[in-house]
């Protein structure tokens, strides 16, 4: 299946933006059900939700623009939560985002971690490779060369890891973006339709 079909999926705006599409039973389906207190511009969305629209922007891509459109039973129209949904959703994916750049972080400290394991190894080696004249059990070459071995597996696994964790979570970031930035539709239906 190619991308053109993929995007055949989804209708589109007047102005060819692709519209991802939830039916809704009501506002409060689209958040998480542990916190009913809380405003819903401070509860955390659907995690199924979530996992949604991530998807779709996947398939959507980075370059194409889309809406998000919610359809509601109409008895549930309040331009009031509206806008509360609206600036909640703004404010999860931020905090979604915050969280992304957390993780960068941590990968860095992990390398981090791996680099300063290697050069203590390192260290270590440039300490027997002096020592090896003096002392019979420093002569044994597996002993050294492993030591070498060592050092580079800890730096290329802890560059790798690094990595491949920085381009996971900056593709992440990226599709979070990218809904923040969609316009949020609400469309209400009689319950008939």
């Amino acid at each position: 299946m190619t991308n053109s079909d993929i995007l055949k999926r989804y209708d589109m705006t007047v102005d060819n933006k692709f519209i991802v599409h939830a039916n809704i039973p009501s506002y409060a389906a689209l958040f998480e059900n542990y916190d009913y207190t809380s405003s819903f511009y401070k509860r955390d969305i659907n995690e199924k939700l979530v996992d949604y629209l991530l998807e779709c922007a996947k398939e959507i891509g980075h370059r194409n623009a889309f809406v998000i459109r919610f359809v509601l039973p109409h008895k549930e129209k309040s331009e009031t939560e509206e806008g509360d949904i609206i600036t909640g959703f703004k404010n999860y994916f931020d905090y979604l985002t915050t969280l992304s750049r957390k993780e960068i972080g941590l990968a860095l400290k992990r390398m981090l971690i791996h680099m300063v394991i290697a050069t203590l190894v390192l260290l270590l080696w440039l300490f027997f490779v002096t020592r090896s004249a003096e002392t019979p059990l420093l002569q044994q070459p597996s002993l050294i060369s492993g030591l070498i071995v060592a050092v580079w597996v800890l730096m290329l696994t802890g560059i790798s890891r690094f990595l491949f964790r920085v381009q996971t979570q900056v593709s992440h970031i990226r599709l979070l973006k990218k809904i923040k930035q969609s316009p949020i539709q609400f469309n209400y239906i009689d319950e008939g339709d």
